[in-house]
């Protein structure tokens, strides 16, 4: 072989290699569907795609945190409306037995009932929801109140990031809804008395109950309001994330995803060249084997 045939083989040859990588290339983007894989294959896409990747983990953790928070107080919202319920049997009862025709043995049978109705409030207060006691404060692996209905939690906010630099609070209020905190009522004491009150037939006793249970039961209703203020705003701020992680996978996929038609079409016009390539390289080789034979 001449020196300007094997010039033009070593051509032809290195014409070829390059064909077969952009034929790789073609194949794995069609089969893959990712234009960009790595930072070779366009640095400013992939440092894009970076980028894009860190925003849908951050909005994904929000995300969890904040479901578990609205999920909470779902939960708590609904706990304390049974709550209220239960205060709603314990003026009926009250009101009842005010009256001064009823007997002593028909009040101690309410202060039976009254008791119950005490004994269901303590498991309502200390339900556990998915981050632990939702009534505790920051005290969620501990039951906020004991068997006297004493306070053991705190009234501290469980804050959760809802948008960048924005923390809202993620946890109902047990201090505010059963404790005589800021000049409120203690629901337990409440209870407490006016099944005593029954219990000894002190029928100024079961009266004055009647003021204390609304209060105690006003009480509730507010801090279940509260609560569902709360559980509002976090599933609004679910809405408004769900829609920034559609927006910004959106992104990423037109970022880094390669549209099939585009690239199939791509490949074969990579194939075909490769084609050329090696007809070229048999032509140079078969012209130079002739020159040599003659």
């Amino acid at each position: 072989m001449r020196v300007p045939d094997n010039m033009r083989f070593q051509t032809a040859i290195l014409a070829q290699q390059r064909a077969g990588e952009r034929v790789q290339q073609g194949s794995k983007v069609a089969s893959s569907g990712l234009r960009v894989a790595a930072p070779s294959d366009d640095p400013a896409a992939y440092a894009r795609m970076t980028s894009l990747d860190g925003q849908i983990s951050t909005l994904d953790s929000r995300k969890s945190s904040a479901t578990q928070a609205a999920g909470d107080l779902d939960l708590a919202e609904g706990t304390l409306s049974s709550a209220s319920s239960l205060f709603d049997r314990a003026r009926e009862l009250a009101v009842q037995m005010a009256n001064g025709s009823m007997t002593a043995v028909q009040r101690l049978d309410a202060s039976t009932e009254v008791k119950g109705l005490r004994d269901s409030l303590l498991g309502i207060a200390n339900t556990k929801g998915a981050t632990g006691y939702i009534f505790g404060g920051s005290k969620t692996d501990t039951a906020p109140f004991d068997a006297t209905g004493t306070f053991q939690g705190n009234d501290t906010a469980l804050r959760v990031e809802i948008a960048n630099g924005t923390t809202v609070r993620g946890n109902a209020s047990g201090q505010d809804a059963f404790t005589a905190a800021a000049g409120g009522k203690d629901a337990f004491k409440v209870l407490d008395d006016f099944a005593k009150a029954l219990a000894t037939n002190n029928v100024a006793g079961v009266q004055s109950s009647i003021d204390e249970v609304e209060k105690a039961r006003a009480q509730i209703v507010g801090a279940r309001a509260d609560t569902g203020l709360m559980a509002d705003r976090f599933h609004s701020a679910l809405d408004v994330m769900s829609q920034a992680l559609t927006s910004v996978k959106t992104v990423r996929a037109d970022t880094v995803e390669a549209d099939a038609p585009t690239a199939y079409a791509w490949l074969i016009d990579a194939q075909a060249a490769y084609e050329r390539s090696i007809s070229v390289a048999r032509k140079i080789l078969s012209l130079s084997t002739s020159s040599t034979s003659g």
